[in-house]
């Protein structure tokens, strides 16, 4: 009895100083009403959500004016229509490597088009790749836990 009233109590400590949850959260997407009532919008204005989009920004190379414009191998497109869809090769260290990533986090794609679906994106404009960012956020149970401030690393 003694080892399960030690467990539950350690637990509910790590429960309540935020580094034992992992909150699922469940978004219904619509019309969104120009962002106003999107929940991945409403995330978006989250501070510490910013951050993370930014640094991820920072990681891809794109935090910059182009960012949102901006393929693999740093070449630039104008149009926000849709992903721009092209693999593009670069050498590195005498390999080739080769991809579909574009805008701001280098979105392939292959999820691109998953994740567009699921949020209905009306285009790849910053707003729909920040959206879209979000959302690979909210699948891998990070968004929530990231806009209350509970960021935890090495675990």
């Amino acid at each position: 009895m003694r080892k399960i009233f030690t467990f539950v109590s350690i637990s509910m400590s790590l429960l309540i100083l935020g580094l034992l949850t992992f909150t699922q959260v469940s978004i219904t997407y619509g019309a969104t009403d120009n962002g106003n009532r999107d929940p991945l919008s409403l995330y978006l204005k989250s501070p510490s959500v910013k951050a993370i989009l930014d640094t991820i920004a920072y990681a891809e190379s794109t935090l910059n004016d182009q960012g949102y414009q901006t393929t693999f191998g740093f070449q630039y497109f104008d149009n926000l229509n849709d992903h721009p869809r092209r693999i593009i090769c670069k050498e590195f260290k005498g390999d080739w490597l080769c991809s579909s990533a574009a805008g701001r986090y280098q979105i392939l794609q292959k999820t691109w088009d998953r994740v567009a679906r699921k949020i209905h994106a009306q285009n790849f404009s910053p707003h729909e790749q920040d959206r879209a960012a979000a959302q690979l956020l909210l699948e891998n149970n990070a968004l929530a836990r990231i806009a209350k401030g509970f960021l935890s690393f090495g675990q």
